[in-house]
């Protein structure tokens, strides 16, 4: 019975661990599968506000230690994190697409759409 109870506390304590580790340490990529350029603002938990401006076909990643990506903003539309959404742009629509896990986003998507 103490072999369990110590078996379940060593594992809570891990996983607290992984957890604080993950949330502390973040590789954010940001991803422009569009054929123009792109610019967006990571909003963070801190409030700093992480300008990027991508390349066509660009992949970009950021660390971040001690903060998280809260929402970004692409074309004046604020997109909190874990919401898809479509934004107008002057080139059409696109497809904006996080990438979460555990709560924790660690990456955006931008993605040409065709809407009907």
């Amino acid at each position: 019975m103490k072999h369990t109870k110590f078996t379940t506390v060593l594992a809570a304590v891990v996983i607290a661990f992984l957890s604080i580790y993950a949330a502390t340490n973040i590789t954010f990529t940001s991803t422009n599968q569009t054929t123009s350029q792109q610019q967006l603002t990571l909003n963070m938990q801190s409030g700093a506000q992480v300008p990027q401006t991508l390349a066509p076909g660009q992949q970009l990643q950021t660390n971040f230690t001690n903060d998280q990506v809260q929402s970004a903003t692409i074309y004046n539309v604020v997109i909190p994190q874990g919401v898809n959404a479509y934004v107008q742009s002057p080139s059409g629509t696109l497809q904006v697409m996080w990438q979460t896990a555990g709560g924790v986003s660690y990456g955006i998507v931008i993605d040409p759409t065709t809407m009907n």
